[in-house]
């Protein structure tokens, strides 16, 4: 008896789910696009659409909608589309987050990503992309394959261009880790959409926007965002990433390449870094070991070798330039001191701007 008045003592303390949190009345964001133009910020979200089959044939809606709020920053921008949308605004189970360069320049950024991270809890596994232009025009143009979702789509899209070695894989978490740490820098993928690029279509782009091509997708993925301490420093193109992903160690990327011959690189081993500390200035040798394969009897290993160099001393000299450093060196410079205190005294990424670097490649042809 004593147990069955317990039970039903304990059925008064069960209950469901308030209706606010019930998944049918949730608005979970795929993605969130954020603009900062004239001291106003304009925060998109990218939600699906839970109406029924019957309803969106009637009226020929999408699978998803697109809501948009703008004010002076991002939490007043938040609190506008959560006084506006229809469900509760769910920002737990975002694919990407799309940021413009303006925004990415602005004072706002760094403090709107510490919000994100620290207030807001915002997913740190959501991809983070930085478009040429609008964010808002990028998400809506962002469309799934015929019978898969987006939240499946963009991040298949997204790894495959990087296996390609045409853009980075940086996550929101990866982002806030280059913004607050005493190491590399971080760089996230760059993109654009096709027909709005002020530069038109070039045959020998190697930048989102300006590609020389025909079809449904608009948006273009291509090169990386390259970040400092507190906002955007600058960017680099496709082909320059490419030469990244060797730099930074990444033994799993092939490579291919149309010039100087249709060509396919890869790493063979790890690659070799040397860093002194101990003069006025910093000095970084790195030995890189790759794999060329190309279908052309002419193959010239020492031009290539020549060509490739001379292109991962542009790409070191353009992060020299704007004080990021995304190659890992900085781990490697890290050992030659005491205590993670005295590395960042050492102030590395004004030692790196000014460090002289000397690149070895061992090649290993095949035709």
């Amino acid at each position: 008896m004593k147990k069955l008045i317990l039970c039903l003592a304990l059925l008064l303390f069960l209950s469901g789910c308030a209706p606010s949190y019930r998944i049918e009345n949730q608005a979970h964001a795929v993605s969130m696009g954020i603009d900062y133009e004239d001291d106003i910020m304009t925060v998109t979200v990218l939600v699906p659409n839970l109406a029924s089959p019957v309803q969106k044939e009637e009226n020929s809606s999408s699978s998803y909608q697109i809501y948009s709020a703008s004010a002076e920053n991002f939490e007043t921008a938040n609190n506008i589309l959560h006084a506006s949308l229809p469900q509760q605004l769910n920002l737990t189970h975002l694919k990407t987050i799309v940021f413009s360069k303006s925004f990415s320049k602005s004072d706002k950024f760094y403090e709107t990503i510490d919000t994100f991270m620290n207030v807001f809890l915002i997913t740190g596994s959501a991809e983070v992309i930085v478009t040429e232009k609008s964010a808002k025009v990028l998400i809506e143009n962002q469309k799934p394959h015929i019978g898969i979702r987006l939240s499946i789509t963009i991040p298949a899209m997204l790894s495959y261009h990087a296996q390609n070695g045409f853009i980075p894989s940086c996550t929101l978490s990866n982002l806030y880790a280059g913004l607050k740490g005493r190491y590399s820098t971080a760089l996230c993928t760059l993109a654009d959409t096709s027909g709005i690029s002020d530069k038109g279509k070039d045959k020998d782009a190697y930048m989102p926007g300006e590609l020389n091509r025909k079809g449904e997708n608009k948006n273009e993925y291509l090169g990386a965002a390259l970040f400092d301490r507190r906002r955007l420093a600058g960017v680099i193109n496709g082909r320059e990433m490419q030469m990244c992903y060797f730099l930074m160690g990444d033994s799993s990327r092939i490579v291919d390449f149309a010039s100087p011959y249709a060509m396919r690189v890869s790493t063979r081993k790890r690659r070799n870094v040397n860093v002194d500390v101990s003069g006025d200035e910093a000095y970084i040798e790195v030995t890189l070991f790759l794999d060329i394969a190309t279908i052309d009897d002419e193959m010239d290993i020492k031009s290539i070798e020549k060509q490739m160099t001379e292109e991962f001393y542009n790409v070191i000299s353009k992060c020299q330039s704007l004080s990021v450093e995304p190659f890992g060196f900085s781990e490697y410079a890290a050992r030659k001191f005491k205590d993670s205190e005295s590395f960042e005294e050492y102030l590395w990424l004004d030692k790196f701007a000014k460090a002289d670097v000397k690149i070895n490649l061992e090649l290993n042809g095949e035709k």
